[in-house]
């Protein structure tokens, strides 16, 4: 009965291990490191660059435009008044409006400058007298600026030899006369005199400032 139980007993510890779960296998794997990438070929530049000797260019500067480049369109005259001159619609140029510069231009003849008369053509002066809108009677003793001019063209600024002097806001703050320039109303007063018969003539041009 000892022997029988033993056998069984023997029987059963090999039934066991023989159902026992199998030895997992563990498997490891290695990734392969990428092999190192090299730099990428630069591409070759559009144009060759300059040599670390070779001069930069040079920046020109553009000179200021001339009067005659400016295209100044024709400003009416009012309170034309006066002795001698008999014409009422002498040619004034300039800027109703200035923004970038400021220049003012007449021509005008005695007694008129019809039949293709010069300018200038018996002409003694022409003064230019700037002053504030509200100044009533804008003259020399008034204006806080004035120029006169002795020959054609008849520039408010000077020149007109053949080219007129023209005041840019960009390069001075300033009347020519050291006054500064602000941003408003204004009239522009001129008077022509002539060397015969002690005739003269006066208009008025309007005129605003904003730079």
């Amino acid at each position: 009965m000892n022997k029988v139980i033993i056998v069984l007993f023997v029987w059963m510890i090999l039934a066991i291990s023989a159902c026992a779960a199998p030895t997992p296998i563990i498997i490891v794997v290695t990734a392969t490191p990428a092999p190192p990438q090299s730099n990428p070929t630069a591409l070759p530049p559009t144009s060759a660059p300059l040599p670390s000797n070779t001069p930069l260019p040079t920046v020109l500067t553009i000179p200021p435009t001339p009067v005659t480049g400016l295209a100044l369109p024709s400003l009416k005259i009012s309170a034309i008044d006066g002795q001698g001159f008999t014409m009422n619609d002498p040619v004034m140029s300039g800027e109703a409006v200035a923004k970038d510069y400021l220049v003012f231009r007449i021509r005008i003849c005695y007694p008129d400058c019809k039949n293709n008369r010069a300018d200038g053509k018996d002409v003694k002066d022409v003064s230019f007298y700037f002053c504030k809108a509200n100044v009533n009677d804008c003259r020399a003793s008034t204006a806080f600026y004035s120029h006169t001019e002795n020959n054609p063209a008849y520039c408010s600024f000077g020149g007109g030899e053949p080219n007129c002097d023209v005041l840019y806001f960009n390069q001075t703050d300033k009347w020519p006369n050291g006054v500064k320039i602000e941003n408003g109303d204004y009239k522009l007063s001129i008077e022509a005199h002539s060397n015969v018969q002690n005739a003269f003539w006066k208009g008025t041009v309007s005129f605003q400032i904003r730079r």
